[in-house]
């Protein structure tokens, strides 16, 4: 695929890895060239962008800021108000926070790939809330409730909203008040090849991973697998990590059911994968790749039924799922999966029709679709 456009890539923050950076990895084998302006960049936690054109906003110039993108919410929009990108043709902001605040002319075409709206001023602000200190919380509130006005006047920037899911072109409506185009969900990244981990577990188990963060629920998966006498592996890492080794510690002091694995390789996940009874995933995601890289391999998933990335999911054919995200629920699913029968040659092949390449082209027509419509739409007015 190659394209005569001129294009530049823009979204939130480089300073991470997650289901968003793998997005912009295959969106970047569409359009190789294209240079990846955002708002902060830290090399050291961000490896896969190594091979990219990226140019970071004025706040670089703060070193400390570049791991520290929570600090620096109420001046993202001005960040990225600043680039001047008029030497390209296209402009796709990959956000869910404030990169589609780049100002374009009306010559150009600016397309958002959404991945939600700003998920701590809308969707999730009070377990946001909930997660600082009571001292600033009410201060807190007060900025987030200023952001938020910014946030949907720079909604009305982008020239085309494209959602990853259902559940977040919802959202916009909801937050925004403008409509989105049907959704492209994200491509499903092909995992390493297995590899034995160092850690085997007994032949029945569950497993879950992904970033540490509250919204993500493992303690109520840790909580469940104690509850069942059903063994879970933890994978991944994140500000979280401590505080549920010592939940899982305190609610089972043998440490029979729960193992925490840290951050493994996409070889070993890939195992683990291969291996369990399901992967669970009890939050409420905006997709939820995780869900699909172990389709991918096979893997049934107990997932909640709201999550983007259910829309692509059959019940009880490759998934579970959970009408809320409670206890109850999530244990009556755990013992589910343990007698099921799944079909893992079925799974994989439901899977496959989201595979990397078919996004890819998908993305690239799309692309190209709004651009013939927006020339037009420019000649009309001219």
């Amino acid at each position: 695929m190659k394209s005569p456009l001129r294009v530049a890539i823009v979204y939130d923050r480089v300073n991470s890895w997650g289901g968003a950076e793998r997005v912009l990895l295959a969106l970047h084998k569409i359009f190789p060239k294209a240079p990846l302006y955002t708002s902060v960049y830290d090399p050291s936690r961000a490896r896969w962008a190594d091979n990219w054109d990226v140019r970071p906003s004025l706040l670089q110039s703060v070193p400390w800021l570049r791991s520290r993108h929570q600090l620096i919410g109420w001046l993202m929009p001005w960040a990225f108000r600043s680039f001047n990108l008029a030497e390209y043709d296209v402009v796709i902001s990959v956000t869910s926070e404030f990169a589609k605040a780049v100002q374009t002319s009306p010559s150009q075409l600016h397309l958002c790939y959404l991945l939600t709206p700003t998920r701590y001023l809308w969707s999730h602000q009070t377990e946001y809330l909930r997660e600082l200190p009571p001292i600033i919380r009410v201060f807190a509130k007060q900025v987030m409730n200023w952001l938020r006005k910014i946030d949907q006047n720079t909604a009305k920037n982008p020239d085309t909203i494209v959602p990853i899911s259902k559940l977040v072109a919802k959202r916009c409506h909801q937050y925004y008040g403008r409509p989105a185009q049907e959704p492209i969900y994200p491509p499903i990244p092909k995992l390493a090849k297995p590899t034995k981990p160092k850690y085997i577990p007994p032949a029945d188990f569950f497993f879950t991973w992904g970033r540490h963060v509250a919204y993500k629920k493992i303690d109520l998966t840790i909580q469940a697998a104690i509850a069942n006498r059903q063994f879970l592996v933890v994978a991944g890492r994140g500000s979280k990590t401590k505080c549920w080794q010592k939940f899982a510690q305190r609610l089972d002091p043998d440490q029979q059911y729960i193992k925490f694995v840290g951050q493994i390789a996409e070889s070993e996940v890939a195992w683990y994968l291969q291996h369990a009874k399901a992967a669970v995933f009890p939050q409420e995601e905006d997709f939820g790749i995780t869900a699909m890289e172990a389709v991918s391999q096979g893997c049934p998933v107990i997932i909640n039924v709201h999550s983007g990335a259910a829309e692509l999911l059959r019940p009880d054919q490759d998934a579970l799922f959970l009408p809320k995200s409670n206890i109850a629920m999530l244990r009556a699913a755990m013992k589910k999966a343990m007698v099921a029968s799944w079909s893992k040659l079925d799974i994989q092949r439901q899977a496959s029709q989201y595979a990397e390449a078919n996004w890819q082209k998908t993305f690239f027509d799309m692309v190209n679709q709004y651009w013939k419509k927006h020339q037009k739409q420019i000649e009309g007015i001219a």
